[in-house]
């Protein structure tokens, strides 16, 4: 999954059909910055899998 514009506090996914799994890989991408935050670093909160 690829997700553009992401600056919200909360994102939900859900597969149709749901998917059974023993592991799950997330790679973020850095953000650039501007000005004074020439490089921002990528940040996950939480991820919860139900």
């Amino acid at each position: 999954m690829t997700a553009t514009n992401n600056h919200q506090s909360r994102n939900t996914i859900r597969f149709d059909p749901a998917i059974v799994t023993t592991s799950l890989t997330i790679h973020l991408k850095r953000v650039n910055g501007n000005g004074e935050t020439k490089t921002v670093p990528a940040a996950l909160m939480e991820v919860r899998c139900y």
